[in-house]
């Protein structure tokens, strides 16, 4: 790693609520500062999550808008009296908004791409923001890809070059803190529990495209384990969800929980964790159930079977009641791994490797 006190760099984020890419944004923005580069934090709307801490030795810029898109022509004013040697995003449709910016002001720009899940809008909306993607992508002067799958997905859906895009998986197993991993009497968040009694966690933003209701269905349809899942996040569907939870009488088998800080500390005393998100990029949470070598269950994307892959453990099921169960009841009965991660593994998601590959593409690019 080479501190270079002459690149300066703005950091534009849409939002700070709870979220992978947030997270792993404000803490390259620490690393970055913590380097000796020029760091500029821009958040365009008021949306900011109380678990988040500002880095220090920044210039932090908060625009307080309610939507992106108004935040424009602020956006436009703050990078051009800056001026700094690149600009960096993350979130598509943030990516969009910089780089068509970086274009009218003929500045540099490297983006980060944690998911295309504008696959999940419908009809117009989604043509327009494909076609949006398809336009402006291809103008960013570096794309990071936090998934191999995603960068295949970038290549043939918007059409961009393989050498422009380069993988960096987040650096989770720097986000655990093992020193403080404690357990957790899990069991005290619902009643009528028992020494048999398994414990499923599934860490998310409460967000359409983070869960599947077939999961609730699926625990409240095994009889054969007294399985529990503790669903812990944020989000602007908790009460959707809550109210989906009561109405199909299982909320005696699944409980919401505001997100946690020590949220590792949750995973790592849980018995399974369970992923039923119909999109991912790559899912810190659930890369963080590898790192602590949990008993693992994902929803067939691709990003997730990428993980079980590195790690050779955990499976994936159908969006399917059935198949949920007949997974969930097969994982929890298998034995616990006992062998430690192989080093070469774990170093994949280190963060001195994984911010290491960030520098050099700014360092490249702003020269």
């Amino acid at each position: 790693m080479i501190d270079n006190k002459n690149i300066s760099i703005l950091v534009f984020l849409p939002n700070l609520l709870v979220g992978g890419a947030e997270e792993t944004t404000l803490k390259l923005v620490d690393y970055l500062a913590k380097h000796n580069y020029k760091v500029n934090l821009v958040v365009a709307t008021n949306k900011i999550s109380s678990v988040y801490e500002i880095p220090k030795n920044i210039n932090y810029i908060n625009l307080e808008n309610k939507r992106l898109l108004t935040s424009f022509f602020q956006a436009y004013k703050v990078i051009k009296n800056l001026n700094p040697d690149l600009v960096f995003s993350t979130l598509w449709y943030s990516n969009l908004f910089v780089v068509f910016i970086c274009s009218i002001l003929g500045k540099k720009c490297v983006i980060r791409e944690a998911g295309l899940d504008y696959r999940s809008g419908v009809g117009f909306s989604k043509k327009i923001f494909k076609l949006l993607s398809l336009l402006l992508y291809r103008r960013a002067d570096k794309i990071i890809a936090i998934s191999n799958s995603l960068k295949e997905n970038l290549h043939e859906q918007l059409k961009i070059k393989n050498e422009k895009i380069q993988t960096i998986y987040n650096p989770v197993e720097s986000y655990i803190d093992r020193k403080k991993l404690e357990n957790i009497n899990l069991k005290k968040y619902f009643q009528n529990t028992s020494d048999k009694t398994i414990i499923a966690i599934s860490a998310i933003r409460f967000d359409e495209i983070k869960y599947s209701n077939n999961l609730f269905l699926a625990i409240k349809n095994i009889e054969e384990e007294d399985v529990r899942l503790l669903f812990v996040g944020e989000g602007h569907k908790r009460d959707d969800i809550k109210k989906f939870l009561v109405d199909n009488d299982i909320d005696d088998k699944v409980t919401l929980l505001d997100w946690q800080k020590n949220i590792h500390s949750f995973i790592y005393s849980s018995d399974l964790y369970v992923s039923s998100s119909k999109y991912e990029g790559l899912g810190n949470a659930y890369l963080a159930a590898q790192l602590l070598q949990k008993k693992c269950l994902s929803s067939k994307v691709p990003a997730s079977i990428e993980i079980n892959s590195i790690f050779r453990n955990g499976d994936s099921f159908k969006d399917e009641i059935e198949d949920m169960v007949n997974k969930i009841i097969y994982t929890i009965r298998q034995p616990e791994k006992i062998s430690s991660l192989p080093k070469q593994t774990v170093s994949l998601f280190e963060e001195e490797f994984c911010f290491d590959k960030y520098c050099k593409i700014f360092s490249k690019v702003s020269n």
